[in-house]
């Protein structure tokens, strides 16, 4: 097993720090589609949180069952098929700009 130099150990944090404004972005799109899965998913728990409304004008309404298999099925399994894409895309990016 070779011995791990000086000059290797700094170039390792510079590419971490050099893939800094690339995982932050990442870190907030991937956040946000995974957000929309739960919000979709559990869409009656919207009014435990207080981002309730009136589900008779929603998407898939005017019944309330309508309206969550609406928004499970186009919102939630969507973006949960969707988002390990995303994310690999995003990583795959990374990996081209700054290596594995």
């Amino acid at each position: 097993m070779p011995l791990t130099t000086t000059t290797d150990i700094l170039m390792r944090r510079l590419r971490g720090l050099l893939a800094l404004p690339l995982d932050l972005p990442a870190l907030v799109i991937v956040g946000y589609a995974w957000s929309i899965v739960a919000l979709n998913v559990a869409y009656p728990a919207r009014w435990l949180i207080g981002m309730g409304g009136s589900y008779h004008d929603a998407w898939g309404g005017p019944t309330f069952a309508g309206v969550w298999a609406f928004h499970a099925v186009f919102g939630g399994l969507t973006f949960l098929y969707l988002t390990p894409w995303i994310l690999r895309g995003l990583n795959h990016a990374r990996v081209r700009l700054l290596g594995p």
